[in-house]
């Protein structure tokens, strides 16, 4: 006993870091066993829980595979038909007229979609308005119902000391094909 008094003695600050050390590991123990554990044991249970509401046996396949058919079909039925295509333009020209723009020269070109049955609309717009009217029309084509997406959008600005800019706008537009 005597001698370990006196290596303690000799070895002041290599004890005290194996004490400080031995202390440690007591806190964490302690910590991870009463704090965390229970949280550990809770996460676990509601991922068990989760996980059996979905099991992966044969019956939650043709399951999943009937929840995507049925979303597919809500899908396309959100898609309008080829015959709204004036209708659709028309809601883009009064779009623009609400923000006080411009609309120039305007083109399209339909394509047929290589996988289902599709038509495609490539749309293509000139106009010309204040910057704050663009970004606004650019924001409402976003929020509009039908199924648009901005391809290629180009702004310039013929006269730099003016606010007003000229947009050129790519958008494809999708519609049903008759018969489908």
């Amino acid at each position: 006993m005597k001698l370990l008094f006196e290596t303690v003695k000799s070895r002041k600050k290599t004890f005290c870091l194996i004490l400080f050390l031995l202390m440690s590991n007591l806190l964490l123990y302690v910590y991870t066993a009463f704090f965390q554990q229970a949280k550990v044991e809770t996460l676990q249970n509601d991922w068990l829980k989760k996980r059996s509401q979905y099991p992966m046996g044969a019956e939650n396949k043709t399951y999943i595979y009937a929840q995507g058919v049925k979303d597919l079909a809500l899908f396309r039925s959100l898609i309008p038909p080829k015959k709204d295509f004036t209708r659709v333009v028309g809601e883009l020209f009064e779009t623009a007229a609400n923000n006080s723009i411009k609309v120039g020269k305007v083109g399209y070109k339909p394509e047929l979609a290589k996988e289902g049955g599709l038509l495609v609309y490539t749309l293509d717009f000139t106009i010309s308005g204040n910057y704050s009217a663009i970004k606004s029309f650019i924001a409402d084509i976003e929020q509009t119902r039908e199924m648009l997406f901005i391809n290629h959008l180009a702004l310039n600005s013929p006269d730099t000391g003016k606010e007003s800019v000229n947009l050129k706008l790519q958008l494809s537009a999708y519609f049903v094909t008759e018969g489908k």
